[in-house]
């Protein structure tokens, strides 16, 4: 999307004050106490993370969610574009970098085991071929991976990434002007909904697909008044907003206001 993903937050934020919504950054909330009084009150965070705003019992339930494999996020700047050994790869945004399905296997069994793998599984993101605005002034480039790691890791696994993507793009490691290393130990500073690295609001499994955070008729709605609305309840992580989705259309139902219906 041209101008990244801040585009969409102005359309969302510009939409909330339409309608006579108020936003409050720089407005830490480590407790319960940090939430102001409300009929409803919706958290699109970490089942972990929400768990501590909340007392018991509902504070276990929450933290009956496994917390899953955790992610070292590497900041790229290039000074060319990914060199692909493929060259309609470019052609997308987000590119899932490992090999066959028996070297995902591999990798993904290495970090479920608690291991480092030597080839990891890793997302990369280059935005300038869908957003030319993104390249610099100078033709430097910002591209951005994650390489799955175990939970809570604090290594630094940025020459096994390196050596990743240079087995698919060979002459990647030319290209790198600088790299910022965020280990899975230190995601929660940069984001403070992925406690140990955990990107995808905890476990996946088909069990925990289907009930995050917990097996229950309502997964959404976590303690009285309060729902859930995040990668932590189903359908799990992924870029496709229905776990909001379903959280507010229960929460609309619970205050006795209409529900819009699905239907186009």
């Amino acid at each position: 999307m041209r101008g990244g993903i801040g585009r969409i937050t102005d359309a969302l934020l510009a939409d909330l004050r339409a309608h006579g919504g108020e936003v409050v950054p720089d407005h830490p909330v480590r407790s319960g106490q940090d939430l102001p009084s409300a009929r409803a009150t919706l958290l699109d965070t970490h089942a972990r993370v929400a768990a501590d705003l909340l007392a018991e019992p509902y504070r276990s339930r929450l933290r009956s969610l496994p917390v899953g494999a955790g992610v070292c996020k590497l900041d790229y700047v290039l000074s060319g574009p990914v060199p692909w050994s493929r060259p309609e790869v470019a052609l997308a945004g987000t590119v899932h970098v490992c090999g066959d399905v028996g070297d995902m296997r591999r990798a993904e069994a290495e970090v479920a085991a608690g291991r480092h793998a030597e080839r990891p599984m890793m997302l990369l993101s280059d935005p300038v071929p869908l957003d030319p605005g993104r390249l610099g002034r100078t033709g430097l480039r910002p591209v951005w991976a994650y390489a799955h790691v175990p939970r809570g890791s604090s290594r630094d696994v940025r020459a096994q990434a390196d050596a990743q993507l240079e087995r698919f793009a060979p002459g990647f490691r030319d290209l790198v002007v600088d790299c910022v290393v965020t280990p899975a130990s230190r995601m929660a500073e940069h984001n403070a909904a992925y406690p140990d690295g955990d990107i995808s609001g905890g476990a996946i499994s088909l069990w925990h697909m289907i009930s995050r955070p917990t097996a229950r008729m309502d997964p959404y709605a976590v303690a009285p008044g309060v729902w859930l609305c995040s990668a932590s309840t189903p359908p799990g992580p992924g870029v496709h907003g229905m776990s909001g989705l379903h959280a507010a259309r229960r929460v609309l139902r619970a205050l006795g206001r209409p529900v819009p219906s699905l239907a186009p």
